[in-house]
């Protein structure tokens, strides 16, 4: 009898850590974008390609103003060597120390997602 209320006791325990860390996690502020400075008329920004994420992975444009990102292969890539933007209907993939740019005029505010072909590595570009 013992064991049964223990292991019951241990399960509620993990249920309440799982649900308390999954609110600390709802409630955290999202990471702000990353503005792409305007270098020569062009919003020009590096993205790094590596270990599972895009970084950055929230880029601020102004609309009207031509785009110029950057993705540079890092370690540890696996799907997110390929990069797409579905609604842009662009896709490069790049490899490990080497880059490839994407260039687009964004022409009306909102949001301009990219992802891998998984959909495992997100990103968004957000049109100001």
């Amino acid at each position: 009898m013992k064991a049964k209320t223990f292991a019951q006791l241990a399960v509620l325990t993990l249920v309440a850590c799982t649900l308390a860390s999954g609110f600390q996690q709802s409630v955290r502020k999202p990471t702000p974008p990353t503005p792409a400075p305007i270098v020569k008329g062009v919003q020009t920004l590096t993205i790094l390609v590596s270990a599972g994420k895009y970084s950055p992975s929230y880029i601020s444009v102004k609309k009207g103003v031509p785009v110029s990102l950057i993705f540079k292969g890092g370690k540890n890539m696996g799907c997110g060597s390929v990069i797409e933007f579905k609604s842009l209907t662009l896709k490069q993939s790049v490899k490990e120390g080497k880059t490839v740019t994407f260039k687009f005029v964004p022409k009306k505010a909102g949001e301009i997602a990219f992802a891998c072909p998984m959909n495992m590595y997100r990103g968004k570009v957000i049109v100001k």
